[in-house]
Order: C-alpha cells, then sequence, then structure tokens
C-alpha cells in the first residue's frame, strides 16, 4: 500500500494518552503496551479508517515500536536513573535542567523523523472523505481554543493553572507544602498565555495542510517535500510566539527546580520511589524484538 498520519498532532496524542493512562494509575508497561492499539483507535476516530489502512497503520506501528523499544528506552531509562542520582546528592540545579530538557527535545526530534515518511504516506492515501473528516477535527480543536479565549477572568485562568501544575507535581511528589504552592501561584501569574498565539498559528498551519493535501495524488513528490516541512514542531511559529513559550518554558524549569530543592524528605522519598518504578518498567520494556501489536476490535 503506498500510503504517506499527521505527526504533529500524532505526537500530542501519544503523549495525552500516555499521561491519561498514568494518571488513572495504570503502569508504564500497561500503558506502553497498549500504546499501539490506542493510537490506532486515536487515528481511526480522525479519519475513519479502511481495513487496508488499519492493517497499514498496525504493521508500521509495530515496526516502529520495535525500532522504539530497543532504541529509546534503555536512554529513557538511562536519564531517569541519572535524574534520581541527582535529586538524591541535592544536585537538582537550573543549568542539569536544562540539559535534561535537551535530552527529551532530542528524543522527540528522533521521533519526529522516524515518524515523518509513514506519516506522509498515510496523508497521502487518504480520501477525500478522510480528509474532510480530518479537517473537521481540526476545527474542533481550534474550538477549545476559542473557549479559553472566551474567558473573560484573568484570575480564574491564573488559579487554574496554578491547580493543574500542583495536581500534575502532587502525583508525582504527594502533597505540597504552603512555601511550594506559593511559588506555583507566582509561576501561574508570571506565565503569559500563548492560546491567541497558539490559535493563529493552527489556522496558518492548516491552511498549508489543506493545499498540500490537494497535491497528494497528482504531485506526490512536492506533497512529502510539503509535508517534511509541515511536521516540523515549530515551522511557522511567528518571533514573539517563539520568544513567549521560550520565556515559558524556563520559568516552568525554574519553578520545578525550587519546588525539587524545597521537597521534604517524604516528598523527595514517594518521588524516588516513582522514578526508579519508570526506569524499573522502561529496563523492562526495552527489547530486541517487535512489541505484540493489540488487535483492533
Amino acid at each position: 500500500m503506498g500510503m504517506r498520519f499527521h505527526h504533529r498532532h500524532g505526537l500530542k496524542a501519544i503523549a495525552s494518552i500516555a499521561l491519561a493512562v498514568f494518571a488513572v494509575g495504570c503502569t508504564v508497561q500497561l500503558a506502553y503496551l497498549n500504546l499501539d492499539r490506542l493510537l490506532i483507535r486515536w487515528v481511526d476516530d480522525k479519519i475513519d479508517l479502511s481495513t487496508e489502512q488499519k492493517t497499514w497503520v498496525r504493521d508500521m506501528l509495530d515496526e516502529k515500536l520495535s525500532w522504539h523499544c530497543g532504541s529509546h528506552l534503555p536512554r529513557y531509562a538511562a536519564m531517569l536513573g541519572q535524574f534520581r542520582d541527582d535529586l538524591n546528592q541535592g544536585k537538582i540545579t537550573l543549568s542539569s535542567m536544562l540539559d535534561y530538557r535537551d535530552q527529551i527535545t532530542q528524543f522527540g526530534q528522533e521521533l519526529l523523523d522516524v515518524a515523518t515518511v509513514p506519516a506522509t504516506e498515510l496523508m497521502a492515501s487518504l480520501t477525500d472523505r478522510q480528509v474532510k473528516n480530518l479537517l473537521q477535527s481540526f476545527d474542533d480543536s481550534n474550538q477549545e481554543l476559542v473557549s479559553r479565549l472566551s474567558e473573560p477572568d484573568i484570575e480564574k485562568r491564573h488559579m487554574q493553572r496554578a491547580d493543574r501544575m500542583e495536581r500534575r507535581l502532587a502525583r508525582f511528589m504527594g502533597d505540597l507544602n504552603p512555601e511550594q504552592r506559593t511559588a506555583i501561584e507566582q509561576w501561574a501569574r508570571d506565565y503569559q498565555s500563548t492560546e491567541a498565539h497558539r490559535l493563529a498559528h493552527a489556522y496558518r498551519w492548516q491552511a498549508d495542510f489543506k493545499r498540500a493535501l490537494a497535491l497528494r495524488h497528482d504531485h506526490p513528490k512536492k506533497f512529502a517535500d510539503a509535508m517534511t516541512v509541515l511536521l516540523q514542531p515549530t515551522r511557522g511559529w511567528t518571533a514573539i510566539h517563539r520568544q513567549i513559550s521560550d520565556d515559558n518554558q524556563m520559568r516552568t524549569l525554574q519553578l520545578i527546580t525550587a519546588i525539587l530543592n524545597q521537597a521534604t524528605p517524604r516528598q523527595t522519598s514517594q518521588l524516588m520511589r516513582k522514578l526508579e518504578g519508570y526506569a524499573n518498567d522502561f529496563d523492562a520494556l526495552s527489547c530486541s524484538a517487535s512489541p505484540q501489536v493489540a488487535q483492533l476490535n
């Protein structure tokens, strides 16, 4: 099948699915072993795949997950082990957090490089009806951003942002203390909203994507070239959008560094156990053979 999955949204799907599974208490191993099935369902929900396309996606995921569990998972385990050592030795600094950020960015870029060709192949195989379904899913996502922008109460948005961050950290460290909550509240106020920039970028990107899709049958080479450009994560960001995002990222890393350095022995112990468990799971999942691919009902 000469197919060419929208990776920009695909990576977000992988992260969202993983976080959702972890949030309800499932293990890393359970989440990873079901990742193929969850991704197929996610793509099918956006596009309504044909039987042939489902088979192709399943086979492609079998191959890519085999690469991932052999190439990436051992490095994830090593990084978590190093982070645990740094935490244990009191070596968590902004500089070390920037190093971990760079490692994670590199992992993401490698995933992008591996996914670009199959993403393009799947997009090239879409019928006009499937393209219409996909573009409608973009409109639905845009409406989520529009609804956020329509919230006029800035203080309420700050409180919601702080609450989300506290709940994420508490999931790993347990209940936070007043000093940590105060740091989070200040971070939430300093954090600059990106919704308007993200929405404007989404409209521009989706228009370019729609134009590229029109080339998929008659001009496959031009389509493939356009997709390679479009699938770069920050392609088309304005300078101000990029600056705000960089500033927000730095503020967040500074916050996490401060929270970890303010951690109580109980919080540190709980986080250490979490890190050890995740590292052990990644070690157990590392493989040279293809993981079992779940059947799509």
